[in-house]
């Protein structure tokens, strides 16, 4: 019942999902076109301007290193004309030559001249003149120290004689003690340093100028919309806005019209110039304009809306019919899985109250696992109907599910005497149900009983196998050994008494002893790894060394082993130090064998835990694939290895990668007095 009401559920859910749909398909035929323009003219607007913006920057960059080039040939001429010796009456000559040559080999200088420290001119080119510039700006800010950097460059002046505007350029000269003595002083020609302004200017950069840090316009260019009177303006606001430190800046500034422009800055050096490029956001706007008349196209896209309108209703009725059908097929289904799988299936949710959980639908298994009927469960309260120990851990599974959305899988001991097991427990949330998980239970005592008893099989049949390689081996001593002795013996008597007597004997003698010897000595490393007599006498750590350094002599493989200091005078149980030789055989026997290793690492010690651990590593190539991939096969030794520390509660982990592989045998440390 409560199924088919989940599923009616999801039938109105779906045809709500339909209206929505042709509702939300129709508001977007309308609102889409309207969106669209929107989002076409910010994107279109925002590209021009940043557009515009990067070409003002890469125009301001261009001015400032032209500008920069100039002036520093400028400061360059000064510094060389401020070094000239003008006051020895000797040198006056060569000085005036070389200002001279100077003044013919730079193209943009006018006049160069070099004053006292108070005014007087003491030596210029092309002229001589004896007048006093101690009036002049450049003059008094030398001397008074303002001058910020080497160069003072001042506002273009008019010449006295040619009526050509020059942009005056100066440096101050201090004496050896650093005191004012004077100035060196060019006249630049405005018209050449503008003249790359022009060639650099186009319809996408409206002005482009050159100003100094007292404000003053130096260079201009505009194109034929701009007149003059505007960009002196525009060069007075662009001072007053600008910020204190330039690298390089953009801002926004209205001129004299009240029209904003972008202004891109860059400054020239460290001479306290900087250059400019502006463009008014009306010629930003005028040439989107042309660009964004195609957003008309977008009034055809209330059709696609009605379309896409249609297609969307179209296919969700399909989706629906597709729906309805697949409902009654998955539920078919359902109930064929639900019912005819051989553990208790049961479907579980919260109930009225807040603690409370009720089985909603059960399977015909019930009775064995709860001893009730299907019809006994279904519809109540799990307090009602299980005993308090079974209600805690069916609601501690339920909410672990419900807390972490996944599968969860536990075990629970059933002490109940009416009907007693060992429960196992799959629970899983309901996708999309808040509050309900499907879940099964199967009994599982009867696995639970035949594990433990092969396990307890295994230990004793592992046992019984030590004790009759221990017998083998002393049997082995006792009986062969000695036989084999004896007639070693018998043998040498027989060579002595026949040594006065020459004949081939005496070498087959000799050789059926040496026979006789290589096989005692076999037989003694037999005995020796079927029970090696120091695991009883010496414990296992002396155990392990005579194990790596016979294995050492018989392989080819670099061994190391490291036994922790606390185990030297400690003394393990005697069935514990004969497990862990165990598996130390079967490790050095896996490192020869399959792994195909080279060197290996042995170590016994007691890990931070407080358990003791064995450890194998190796370098073997062997588990790797053709493909280079790992590949982990656990055979009979290591199946074998994991069931003689497990009936010592202990563990066996084996990992396998590119470099090698790691085998770790842990228990936990039951020492016993030595």
């Amino acid at each position: 019942m409560q199924r088919e009401t989940a599923s009616l559920g999801l039938v109105k859910g779906e045809r709500r999902r339909l209206v929505r749909a042709v509702r939300i398909a129709l508001f977007l035929s309308a609102a889409i076109p309207i969106i669209a323009g929107l989002i076409y003219a910010q994107s279109s607007y925002r590209q021009a301007s940043a557009e515009a913006r990067e070409l003002l920057g890469r125009t301001a960059v261009l001015a400032a290193e032209h500008s920069l080039r100039v002036f520093e040939g400028a400061d360059s001429a000064l510094s060389e004309i401020s070094q000239l010796p003008i006051d020895v009456p000797s040198e006056y000559e060569k000085s005036l030559e070389r200002m001279t040559a100077i003044v013919n080999s730079r193209q943009p200088v006018r006049i160069l001249g070099v004053t006292d420290g108070s005014g007087d001119i003491k030596i210029s080119a092309p002229w001589r003149n004896s007048m006093n510039v101690s009036w002049r700006d450049y003059f008094k800010a030398h001397r008074d120290g303002t001058v910020r950097g080497s160069l003072y460059v001042g506002a273009p002046i008019l010449g006295s004689k040619d009526t050509a505007f020059s942009v005056p350029v100066s440096r101050a000269i201090n004496d050896a003690a650093g005191t004012f003595a004077g100035v060196a002083f060019m006249a630049l020609d405005r018209g050449y340093v503008g003249q790359f302004f022009e060639r650099i200017s186009g319809p996408s950069v409206e002005v482009i100028g050159l100003l100094s840090a007292s404000g003053a316009l130096i260079a201009e260019h505009g194109n034929e919309t701009v007149g003059p009177d505007r960009r002196r303006t525009l060069a007075v606001r662009i001072e007053q806005t600008r910020p204190e430190s330039i690298g390089q800046a953009y801002l926004d500034v209205d001129d004299a019209d009240g029209e904003s422009n972008i202004v891109a800055l860059r400054a020239v050096g460290d001479y306290g110039l900087y250059a400019f490029a502006s463009l008014r956001q009306s010629a930003i706007r005028a040439a989107w304009w042309l660009k964004a008349r195609e957003v008309l196209m977008l009034l055809m896209l209330p059709i696609a809306g009605l379309a896409l309108a249609v297609y969307l209703a179209e296919r969700q009725m399909h989706s629906f019919k597709d729906l309805l059908a697949a409902l009654a097929s998955n539920r078919a289904r359902y109930r064929a899985i639900f019912n005819s799988s051989p553990d208790c299936n049961f479907l579980i949710g919260s109930g009225a109250a807040a603690d409370a959980l009720v089985f909603l639908e059960v399977n015909q298994n019930t009775e064995p696992i709860f001893g009730l009927s299907a019809d006994g469960l279904v519809g109540k309260n799990v307090h009602d109907v299980l005993q308090s120990s079974e209600v805690a851990f069916i609601s501690s599974c339920f909410h672990c599910c419900q807390q972490s959305r996944g599968i969860v899988q536990r075990e629970h001991r059933v002490e109940s005497s009416s009907n007693p097991g060992h429960w196992e427990i799959r629970i899983a949330p309901l996708p999309g149900q808040t509050g309900t998980a499907i879940g099964s239970i199967r009994n599982i005592a009867k696995q639970k009983h035949l594990t433990a008893s092969l396990r307890d099989l295994t230990v004793r049949l592992l046992q019984r196998q030590d004790q009759e390689r221990r017998q083998i081996a002393r049997d082995l001593h006792d009986s062969a050994a000695q036989n084999l002795l004896a007639a070693s013996l018998e043998l040498k008597l027989a060579a002595d008494a026949l040594s006065q007597r020459h004949g081939p004997w005496h070498a087959h003698l000799g050789r059926m002893r040496d026979f006789i010897e290589n096989t005692q000595k076999e037989i003694r490393g037999v005995s020796y790894l079927l029970h090696p007599p120091m695991l009883d006498e010496s414990g296992l750590p002396n155990a392990l060394h005579w194990l790596v350094d016979g294995f050492k002599r018989r392989s080819n493989i670099h061994l190391e082993l490291r036994i922790g200091g606390a185990l030297n005078d400690l003394r393990l149980p005697g069935e514990v130090e004969t497990a862990l030789f165990r598996v130390a055989q079967e490790a050095l026997a896996n490192v020869h064998r399959p792994a195909d290793a080279s060197a290996a690492r042995l170590s016994l010690d007691i890990d931070e835990h407080g358990m003791l651990e064995f450890r194998v590593e190796d370098d073997g190539t062997a588990a790797r694939s053709a493909s280079g991939k790992t590949v982990v096969r656990e055979g009979v030794g290591i199946s074998g290895m994991r069931e003689r520390l497990i009936a010592f509660d202990g563990t066996l982990t084996f990992r396998v990668s590119n470099e090698g592989a790691i085998l770790s045998a842990k228990l936990r440390l039951v020492p016993k007095a030595a």
